[in-house]
């Protein structure tokens, strides 16, 4: 099952390549997202409302629920 899935995220990562690639010569819009790390100011007492499931979404937690966004591509923390 592992290899199974490893081929999959294997393929999906080709496809997407292979779609930016397209988008590119059509000249259309890419919008990317980044989620910073705290910092030392944010730090106290704050915690962390936005999760990363997947390369293309982020889940933010808010007062009216939870809300999912969907991006070209989502840099997270650990992202340089």
């Amino acid at each position: 099952m592992e290899v199974s899935e490893q081929k999959y995220k294997e393929e999906v990562k080709k496809r997407r390549k292979l779609h930016n690639e397209i988008e590119d010569m059509k000249g259309k819009i890419r919008v990317f997202a980044r989620v910073r790390p705290i910092n030392s100011k944010d730090a106290g007492g704050n915690r962390v409302v936005a999760e990363i499931p997947d390369e293309m979404t982020v889940k933010i937690e808010t007062r009216q629920g939870n809300r999912e966004y969907h991006f070209d591509n989502v840099f997270g923390p650990e992202s340089s």
